[in-house]
Parts: C-alpha cells; sequence; structure tokens
C-alpha cells in the first residue's frame, strides 16, 4: 500500500514540478516578455545601448565581449546579472527541482523491490528514475562547462533565433537544452575530437531520455505500477525533449512531400557578398512595416 503524503509534502511535491516545468516555460518565453518590458516600460534593459542587436543561439562562437558589443553594452555587471539569473532559473532550476522531487518519493514503495510493488516492479522503475536523474546531473554539469567557456549563450534571444530562421537551434534551445548545450560548446570549427566527444554524450542522453519514456510506457502497460503523478509529468516533459526535434524533421518532411514549402520565421539573416551570415541584422524585437 502506497504511503499518503502529508499536505504538506504535496504542496513542496507541487513546487517541485512546477520549478521544473518554469524552466522550460522561462527559456521559451522570457526573452519575449525582456524585449516587450524594454519596449514598452523601459525595464530589463540591463545596460544595452540604443544600437543593440540579438545574440542568436545559432552562434556558437561568440565570445562573451563579442556578444556585449552586439548589445551595445558598455557595463559587465548588468550583463552579468541576468546572466546569473538566467542560469539559476532558466538551467539550474529543472535539475534540482527533479532531484529534490524524486528525494521525496525515495522512500515510497512505488520504488519497493518487495511484494508491495506488482511482481518487485518498483526496482525497475528505480533504476529507471536513476537513470532519468543522471540526465539531469548531465545536464547541470554541461551548464556549469557551458556558463565556463562559453557564457554567451546566457544572452541568447531565442525569438530573434527563430526570426532569423534558425529554428531548429531555437527548438533545441528550449525543449532540448541538455543537448543544444553540448552542441554549443562544440564551437563554430570543432575538432575531430570533440565531435566524437558530442556524439557520444548525444547519444548517452538519448538512452538517459528513452529511460522517461520507458518509465511511462511500463507504467501504462501494466508492466509496473504507475509512476506517482509529479514523477509522471516530469518523465512526459522528458519524453517530449525526446520526441521534439523527430517530429519537427517528419513535419518538414511530409510538408516536402506534400510540395508546401512553408516560411515559418518573420526573416533570415542578411547574406553579404562573401556568402556568411551578417551576425547584426537581426533585431531584439520584430519591426513593423
Amino acid at each position: 500500500m502506497a504511503s499518503v503524503a502529508s499536505p504538506a509534502a504535496g504542496r513542496q511535491e507541487v513546487s517541485m514540478v512546477v520549478g521544473f516545468l518554469t524552466s522550460y516555460v522561462l527559456r521559451a518565453t522570457s526573452g519575449a516578455l525582456e524585449a516587450w518590458l524594454r519596449k514598452s516600460c523601459h525595464l530589463c534593459i540591463c545596460g544595452r545601448g540604443h544600437g543593440s542587436a540579438a545574440v542568436l543561439a545559432s552562434e556558437r562562437s561568440l565570445t562573451w565581449l563579442e556578444a556585449k558589443a552586439r548589445l551595445d553594452a558598455t557595463e559587465d555587471l548588468p550583463l552579468l546579472a541576468l546572466a546569473g539569473l538566467r542560469l539559476v532559473f532558466w538551467h539550474w532550476l529543472q535539475p534540482v527541482a527533479f532531484a529534490l522531487l524524486l528525494y521525496s518519493w525515495s522512500d515510497d514503495v512505488y520504488f519497493g523491490s518487495d511484494s508491495s510493488s506488482p511482481g518487485g516492479s518498483g526496482r525497475l522503475q528505480a533504476v529507471l528514475a536513476c537513470a532519468v536523474l543522471v540526465r539531469e546531473i548531465l545536464y547541470f554539469v554541461c551548464s556549469v562547462l557551458a556558463a565556463a567557456k562559453r557564457p554567451a549563450f546566457l544572452l541568447i534571444d531565442v525569438a530573434a533565433t527563430w526570426r532569423s530562421g534558425a529554428k531548429g537551434e531555437a527548438i533545441a534551445s528550449v525543449l532540448m537544452p541538455e543537448k543544444f548545450l553540448g552542441w554549443y560548446l562544440l564551437g563554430a570549427a570543432p575538432s575531430a575530437g570533440a565531435s566524437r566527444r558530442f556524439n557520444l554524450y548525444c547519444m548517452s542522453v538519448l538512452i538517459l531520455d528513452g529511460c522517461s519514456l520507458l518509465a511511462l510506457w511500463a507504467g501504462l502497460a501494466g508492466w509496473t505500477a504507475q509512476p506517482p503523478l509529479p514523477l509522471a509529468i516530469c518523465y512526459s516533459v522528458t519524453t517530449v525533449s525526446l520526441l521534439a526535434m523527430p517530429c519537427w524533421a517528419f513535419i518538414l518532411l511530409a510538408l516536402g512531400w506534400a510540395g508546401i514549402h512553408p516560411d515559418f520565421g518573420f526573416g533570415r539573416r542578411v547574406h553579404g557578398l562573401s556568402g556568411q551570415a551578417a551576425p547584426l541584422d537581426i533585431p531584439l524585437e520584430p519591426t513593423s512595416d
């Protein structure tokens, strides 16, 4: 018989789930919200000048000084404050919330290996949960490495990235940040060794992503007890992270087969005579005609 959580414990678990989901919501919306606040209320300026342009998620070679110049910023402190807030709420909040949530359920019979769990299936669910936890730890470590080596990722504008035509990078930065950061760390001209390490990292994360899908499927199919609702929500979001890019690729292929070639963005980057994308032509907000 499963243990019954107290009202206080239940509220804590709700807070943890909300914290886990908040990272995804903030990555998707806070850039647009910041742009609206800058335009409407002159808030969230963070030291930007009047000539500021967007830092794109597709620009892996951008240094902190180059990003600062891109934003026409004269001081580091406001940008460092913004970067620190994004690091905590865009990235660290997700793995920390999942770790706390998993710890709160660790003594539940759902993870038991005795007769209280059907067929001793709790051990399987415990292994799968630990695999997802390893995924979140890898994400945390990757975010620390990226903050140390390529901190400009903390200043990217997801909406401007989407408008530039780099929709894959925009989607990955929101739904698959652990893979996006591994890719971002490669830089613009990765070595063969770095590419092999990235491929190994991605394969490992994909396998760990699959554990969340397996945990959900095992519960729904009756192989094990169904995951508690808070964990099921986290597993579902992780599964979306696993399936997002294949689904996006399938949609594009299906539209291509149907002879439809949609343009989803507001605009694309202008290319110069050299054929290289001009990095400074994406404004912080969409311009009106």
